[in-house]
């Protein structure tokens, strides 16, 4: 009988239970929180400098209204890093928090999987 799995290099069979474990392999919070932080940050980066370098009259009122969320922000350039700062910060904490959410719910489905699979398995010999 021909044994089920993706077969590696080698000419090695996985077991079915490793093919679950790679195919639901964990995310690193840090770094994707640092990822989702650091694209955040350069998106309020780059606003601040695309409103002090090209403002003009219907941009500059409209990213002056982030100072109603970001404290200290303005349209300059010390509100650029102020909002660089800003969205590094908030991006790290969403990022960071749908990683470990993300890391949970996969967890959760694998432990009640194993155990369902166990229990049938179980049931079948009795």
């Amino acid at each position: 009988m021909k044994e089920q799995g993706i077969s590696r290099r080698s000419g090695e069979a996985l077991l079915p239970e490793q093919v679950f474990v790679r195919a639901f392999a964990r995310l690193d919070a840090v770094a994707f929180g640092l990822a989702i932080g650091v694209v955040r940050g350069g998106g309020g980066w780059g606003g601040g400098v695309v409103g002090v370098v090209g403002g003009g009259e219907p941009l500059g009122p409209h990213l002056a209204l982030l100072s109603q969320y970001i404290p200290g922000y303005a349209v300059s350039w010390r509100g650029s890093l102020v909002g660089a700062v800003a969205g590094l910060t908030a991006g790290f904490a969403v990022g960071w928090t749908i990683a470990v959410l993300r890391n949970l719910t996969i967890s959760i489905y694998m432990f009640a999987s194993t155990l369902w699979v166990r229990l049938n398995r179980f049931l079948d010999d009795v």
